[in-house]
């Protein structure tokens, strides 16, 4: 049983007022790190060091191997000890970008700490063991870091399904995905072909988004329609760390109807730990697309603090976007303070 002092340094603190409830974890690096190299890797591992250290005497003397020592020498490492580097490797990424973190705000209101859903399984931990240890890329094996320790900070944030479809992502459709967050809509949207030629010069053709439809990501072989509506629409654009608003001075409601790819359920898992770059001409270009789509509304944009940001919007800086990108709002406030 764990003592007390261990518990209140994991405490899952939850702060609830008129405004809403802001939830936060602790900072102590969290048991599901250790949960994933038990006690019996470092076991094994530790007999795979006397056992080399024995080859390494007998070599030095001259002395015969016996059978169990002429296999471990032909493999040099067992397959378990190839395992455990790997999975070495992975957590002390994580253990660093899970140091680095800022505490997580607003994890969903209504979440029950005392509920077992709010742990992450023994399956889960097992599955992404058995598949992270089998990682060699260095940028599959950041993903599988950043996987880990988001699921340190978020218990459920990952799917069984999503790490299915993490251990058949390779180096090629990982960065197609990476290129693919400077076109990301509220974590799940891309536009559709009437961005197509843009989408093409930054690396985005249809074949790459095929295949990423086939890497379990985007639903890229067929279009969706996005319809929201109200007098004030928020989008997020992640890749970049900014979020849009648009609104009609007169008040009207705005319903445009956007020709969209959708991640899966998968995809957006992933996206949440994807790196982007900000790249102001991918961003011009997504401001001027969602701009012809929303005839008659004014867009602003607000850069954020964070790519987690949840507060509210008058804290935020605005600036109104033309045809030719984003120039500043003298009044340095939205026109219309309404939450996202």
């Amino acid at each position: 049983m764990p003592d007390k002092e261990s518990i209140e340094q994991n405490l899952i603190r939850v702060k609830a007022d008129v405004t809403g409830v802001d939830v936060s974890v602790g900072r102590s690096l969290p048991e599901l790190l250790g949960r994933l190299l038990p006690a019996k890797f470092h076991i094994r591992r530790s007999v795979d060091h006397e056992i080399t250290a024995r080859i390494l005497d007998k070599v030095r003397s001259d002395a015969e191997f016996d059978e169990a020592e002429v296999a471990f020498a032909e493999d040099l490492l067992s397959d378990h000890a190839r395992k455990y580097v790997r999975l070495k490797k992975v957590h002390q990424r994580a253990r660093s970008l899970f140091e680095e973190a800022k505490p997580v705000p607003l994890i969903e209101a209504g979440w029950d700490q005392d509920s077992s859903e709010s742990e992450t399984s023994d399956d889960w931990v097992n599955k992404f063991r058995e598949d992270a240890s089998l990682v060699d890329d260095d940028l599959i094996r950041e993903i599988y870091a950043r996987v880990i320790s988001e699921e340190a900070q978020r218990p459920k944030a990952f799917s069984l399904r999503t790490l299915g479809v993490l251990r058949y992502l390779d180096r090629e459709a990982a960065t197609a995905f990476g290129r693919l967050q400077k076109f990301l809509i509220n974590g799940k949207l891309v536009p559709g072909s009437s961005l197509a030629d843009t989408l093409k010069a930054f690396g985005l053709d249809h074949s790459t988004l095929l295949m990423l439809d086939d890497a379990g990501l985007v639903n890229a072989s067929a279009h969706s329609k996005y319809v929201p509506k109200g007098a004030t629409l928020f989008f997020i654009c992640s890749g970049h760390e900014r979020l849009l608003m648009a609104h009609r001075e007169d008040g009207a409601s705005i319903t445009p109807t956007l020709n969209v790819h959708l991640l899966t359920p998968a995809g957006e898992q992933l996206a949440r730990i994807a790196e982007s770059e900000p790249d102001e001409a991918a961003f011009t270009a997504l401001a001027s697309w969602l701009r012809q789509q929303l005839a008659g509304a004014e867009l602003q944009m607000a850069k954020l603090p964070s790519r987690e940001w949840s507060g509210p919007i008058d804290e935020l800086e605005w600036e109104i976007v033309g045809n030719d990108g984003p120039t500043a709002d003298s009044s340095g406030s939205p026109s219309v303070p309404t939450e996202p």
